[in-house]
């Protein structure tokens, strides 16, 4: 069996939500899984990771988890709707949160 090497620089991922203990996540049936796996092992090869997602996102549990937020470099979101606490909780463990 042949073995995939990835390479990654930076990864710009999407995802449906981010809370303390689930870190990122992703949702949905069957083909959702295998979106957040790949962006799993993405994750874990890129050496830097960046999430894009609406401040909706922000303190959001959903079904599979993509990596933890300490896997995470950067989080770019909406200012609008953002939860200052929720975003407190990402900046405390090292995730820059970048506001457009």
């Amino acid at each position: 069996m042949r073995t995939l090497a990835l390479l990654c620089l930076v990864l710009l991922a999407g995802c449906v939500g981010s809370a303390r203990e689930e870190g990122f996540v992703g949702t949905g049936p069957a083909s959702f899984l295998y979106s957040a796996h790949t962006n799993t092992v993405m994750i874990e090869q890129a050496k830097r990771v960046i999430v894009i997602a609406d401040s909706s996102k922000i303190g959001r549990v959903a079904f599979a988890r993509m990596c933890t937020l300490a896997q995470v470099d950067e989080l770019i979101t909406n200012r609008s709707g953002a939860d200052r606490a929720e975003v407190r909780k990402l900046t405390d463990v090292g995730v820059r949160v970048t506001f457009v």
